[in-house]
């Protein structure tokens, strides 16, 4: 028997190494300190800490949801569709007050602005009068009148037929008119009054041209509008050539308000022979254009005054 020495025991294995612990650096990237590890918190401590706050949270999101049963998934989206829901409501109120102001019944009409008349005779500045009817000794009372829903009055200024040189005869003329259109059948006077206006103007436009045969030839001009004269206005020249009589007119027709207004200016002239006789017109009347401006000037006045009526004024 060969001795093969002592029994040797089984060699232990090798250990691993122990992995390395990786130890954050004292510093941030930024350079500044990092404070110290904490150990974390007993976990039955935090569970307990945060359930409570779950189930309040939960509960808050049921109650917002309006629904006690509903699953943590359903929270997500039930309050957008709330919110949706509540805008969805207040465009179908705002639609529906939209629609029932534009179906609402209109409002009555506004009542006329004027309920009376200055007197016409009054109307006219002096400056006014010296300067286009400076002869006329005296006005023609002014004409009252009307119908049940119309007040008229109307004013006259004119000059008797005075010799120039012993040889032309010359006249001017001046006429205020006004016609106040109320309340009548249903119907404002503002709305009276502008159809008044519009057949005037009707009548205006369909008149126009020259008209010869008999003793005169008449020339009417078209209508041309005219601003800063009441509300509408327009103007309308007309010339008359006769054999022994010429003139130059100008009508100017303007609407305030209920009011209706028609200023009236002429020129005229007749001349005579060596004996004071009338014979052929040879002598020319004032030009359009300047019987034009003299009645705008007057319709400026006239409107002016019915805008400083203050008892004509409905307040």
């Amino acid at each position: 028997m060969t001795d093969d020495g002592p029994p040797q025991e089984n060699p232990e294995p090798p250990t691993r190494p122990a992995a390395p612990r990786f130890l954050a650096p004292d510093q941030r990237l930024d350079g500044s300190s990092r404070p110290p590890d904490r150990e974390p918190a007993d976990a039955s401590v935090a569970d307990e800490a945060t359930a409570p706050v779950e189930a309040n949270a939960a509960d808050a999101a049921d109650a917002a949801g309006g629904a006690d049963d509903a699953r943590p998934g359903e929270r997500l989206w039930r309050r957008p569709v709330v919110r949706w829901g509540a805008s969805a409501s207040a465009v179908v109120l705002l639609g529906g007050f939209a629609w029932s102001v534009l179906r609402a019944e209109p409002s009555p009409p506004a009542p006329p602005r004027y309920v009376s008349l200055p007197e016409p005779c009054s109307t006219l500045s002096q400056d006014t009068l010296r300067s286009l009817t400076p002869k006329a000794q005296t006005r023609k009372p002014s004409l009252q009148g009307g119908t049940p829903g119309e007040r008229r009055a109307e004013c006259e200024w004119k000059e008797p037929l005075t010799t120039e040189a012993g040889r032309t005869l010359r006249s001017h003329r001046l006429v205020v008119g006004a016609r106040l259109m109320l309340d009548h059948e249903g119907r404002t006077g503002t709305a009276r009054a502008k159809e008044g206006y519009e057949n005037e103007l009707t009548a205006a436009r369909g008149g126009t041209g020259r008209i010869t045969g008999g003793p005169a030839r008449f020339e009417l001009d078209s209508p041309l509008p005219l601003r800063g004269i009441g509300d509408q206005a327009f103007v309308r020249p007309t010339q008359t050539d006769g054999a022994f009589v010429r003139s130059s007119k100008a009508v100017v027709t303007a609407r305030v308000h209920n009011v209706l207004l028609t200023i009236e200016y002429a020129d005229t002239v007749q001349p005579l022979d060596g004996d004071g006789r009338s014979k052929d017109a040879e002598a020319a009347p004032i030009a359009p254009p300047t019987a034009r401006a003299n009645a705008e000037r007057a319709a400026r006045d006239v409107t002016a005054a019915l805008a400083a009526c203050s008892a004509c004024v409905r307040r």
